[in-house]
């Protein structure tokens, strides 16, 4: 048994998986979706869903995260509500960061701005009978 809150026992869940497995498979019920079903519409594995609501694996990536909120009808941050979550302690000079560009991520994010437009449009951006030029 761990001794600190802050660590677990080799194969249990982190508490950030845990707590994001109970909200899918709260919200799953909710929305009477068996499943197959939500894996389908999340273009998801159905074993990888299991997995994700047995919190039996890793952290999924974002865009699994988002693919499922949007097939439950959910704001992406509903199903890491109330997540616990204590980030790693990084000793100084230890540990990096780095950004890598999914272009995957990227072409998901772009498809659900078409889908879900946004009523203003973007910050700053001129309105077309706004822009200017000529007309």
């Amino acid at each position: 048994m761990p001794t600190d809150a802050r660590q677990r026992a080799a194969g249990e869940p982190t508490a950030l998986v845990r707590d994001l497995a109970a909200n899918l498979r709260r919200f799953r019920g909710e929305a009477g979706l068996e499943e197959e079903e939500l894996a389908e519409a999340a273009e998801i594995g159905v074993e990888f869903l299991i997995e994700l609501e047995e919190a039996g694996g890793a952290m999924p990536a974002i865009g699994v995260v988002l693919r499922l909120a949007g097939a439950l009808g959910r704001r992406p941050s509903e199903l890491v509500a109330g997540v616990e979550w204590v980030p790693f302690q990084l000793k100084k000079g230890k540990g990096r960061f780095e950004v890598v560009e999914d272009i995957e991520l990227v072409a998901e994010i772009a498809s659900l701005k078409e889908t879900f437009p946004t009523r203003t449009g973007r910050r700053g951006a001129a309105k077309p009978d706004q822009a200017g030029g000529p007309g």
